[in-house]
């Protein structure tokens, strides 16, 4: 897991479009992060209004998830896992 420091630098490298910085830093959360998807990355913090923290929330809350679930599923839905623990949330609701 990332740090307080971590991911103030992740932030800003995603705003800034590091992609050297992001990808010394994506592969610390994610073991299916590859460098390429650093601009794929960079995008879609301006676009879809993901940050940082919630990639790290999204990480800690759900431990198992992988980097492509960001692009696989629906802002709205990433946003929703960023702020929840989805196994937990399921097994409320069945």
């Amino acid at each position: 897991m990332l740090n307080h420091f971590q991911t103030h630098l992740l932030q800003q490298a995603m705003d800034e479009a590091d992609t050297i910085t992001i990808n010394k830093i994506m592969p610390l959360l994610f073991v299916d992060y590859l460098q390429s998807y650093a601009p794929v990355l960079v995008a879609y913090n301006k676009e879809a209004n993901i940050k940082a923290v919630d990639i790290v929330s999204l990480k800690r809350l759900n431990p198992r998830i992988r980097f492509c679930c960001l692009f696989i599923f629906g802002e709205g839905l990433v946003k929703f896992m960023c702020r929840n623990n989805v196994r937990e949330y399921f097994k409320k609701i069945s």
